[in-house]
């Protein structure tokens, strides 16, 4: 269990708190889903590590992030005229391009180019992949390698991209990915009828394998079902943000990526990808539900902690396990909210299937501490094949190897495993 001051390391990202520090330099961040940004559209709201942003799409479809407010008086940039490949602030019509220079000074009447030149506007590196807008937030100019996930290269309707701001730090959201065992209990109710081999998390008590990667850990619980086979059911974390979930059903080739970013020290984005390499996601419950919302705030919830962030107890009595019927995400961001702000660690009991979430949190605060030595921290983004993250699932007979049987994740020796039973 940390100590107050560890867990304040782990999830402090604002301003000099040395985590925000090392994640902003060494990573890139999604940052808006791309589909709320339209040429010439309105600018959308991007708050990232506790400082506020303006994304927008220019005239010929360039991607521009810049700090919300504008250089002259200080106005948001959220109200700006988006035209000509620009946005123009409404209070004095000061222009600014998608590329972060300052075109006009309509209130500079003497050598305005002189003094528009010497207006230093940020204009933050972006890329649009995967249908996200990511951004790099650093100091300098040496970039990171961009994480190229396999679904980055994928046409848009092969991903379904979703997204919700909730109000816990960035850890309570990241930490869903890294608890195999909550699958089985938490989202019963879902689970239960679902085709595939989801509603074995339930089936049998699971032993657990983590295993080191360049990119983070793997995440294994193993539950032997009594008939000569066991099910295996497997969650990737990749450093820092991102937690690739199995599928239900993994005949169907659908893939799920769970995105948690800090907004600030007490609320996160959490972004969903349903993405499927052969063509569209074919579980469709996912994109239904994602196009009957708002698909940038996917799991409102009416009301706090005084109405119990709008649980339905009489859907409880009527079999539904949570209360929480509307999707299954909607119960993973309930429990993070309900554990407050942030979560005083040092107060917690952990128990054997913690297993995941007691390495991710080595992991993150190890790498805060190599950037304060001024070192590079585990998983930075480099020499790392991010295409090659996978999270399987499948039922093996007992005694095999699953990594030789479900998946093709590495060539060479496989790691010793860290096991908890």
């Amino acid at each position: 269990m940390p100590s107050k001051e560890t867990n304040e390391l782990l999830t402090q990202v604002e301003g000099d708190a040395p985590m925000g520090q090392m994640l902003r330099q060494h990573h890139w961040v999604p940052a808006v889903r791309a589909g709320k940004l339209i040429a010439d559209g309105a600018p959308a709201h991007v708050r990232l590590f506790g400082r506020d942003y303006v994304a927008f799409r220019a005239t010929d479809g360039r991607v521009g992030i810049l700090d919300e407010a504008c250089p002259h008086r200080r106005a948001s940039l959220l109200l700006a005229r988006n035209e000509d490949c620009a946005l123009t602030c409404i209070f004095h019509g000061w222009k600014i391009g998608v590329d972060g220079k300052v075109i006009d000074t309509p209130t500079q009447f003497h050598k305005k180019e002189v003094f528009a030149a010497s207006v230093k506007v940020r204009r933050y590196p972006v890329r649009e992949a995967g249908g996200l807008v990511w951004v790099w937030l650093g100091e300098g100019d040496e970039v990171p390698p961009f994480p190229d996930f396999e679904f980055n290269g994928l046409p848009a309707e092969n991903i379904v991209v979703a997204s919700t701001q909730i109000d816990c730090n960035w850890v309570q959201g990241l930490e869903a990915a890294l608890d195999p065992v909550h699958v089985g209990i938490l989202h019963s109710s879902f689970v239960g009828s679902g085709r595939g081999y989801l509603n074995l998390t339930a089936a049998a008590t699971p032993y657990f394998q983590v295993f080191p990667k360049d990119f983070g850990l793997q995440v294994a619980a193993l539950r032997p079902l009594g008939d000569g086979t066991t099910y295996v059911r497997v969650t990737s974390y990749v450093m820092p943000y991102y937690g690739f979930t199995p599928p239900n059903d993994p005949t169907l080739a659908d893939r799920t990526v769970l995105i948690a970013v800090p907004v600030d020290d007490t609320h996160t984005r959490q972004f969903f990808v349903r993405y499927n390499l052969y063509g569209p996601p074919i579980d469709n419950h996912f994109a239904e539900t994602v196009e009957a919302s708002d698909p940038d705030n996917y799991t409102p919830f009416p009301g706090g902690k005084d109405k119990a962030w709008g649980q339905d107890r009489e859907a409880m009595k009527n079999g539904h396990f949570t209360g929480f019927p509307r999707n299954i995400f909607s119960e993973d961001m309930v429990v993070q909210v309900s554990m407050g702000p942030i979560t005083d660690r040092s107060q917690e009991h952990l128990s054997e299937s913690d297993i995941g979430i007691v390495h991710g949190r080595r992991l993150l605060i190890e790498a805060a501490r190599a950037f304060q030595e001024g070192k590079r921290p585990v998983g930075a983004p480099v020499g790392i094949d991010y295409r090659s993250v996978r999270a399987p699932t499948g039922l093996i007979n007992d005694g095999e190897d699953w990594q030789v049987q479900l998946t093709t994740l590495e060539d060479g020796p496989v790691p010793e495993p860290s096991l908890a039973r």
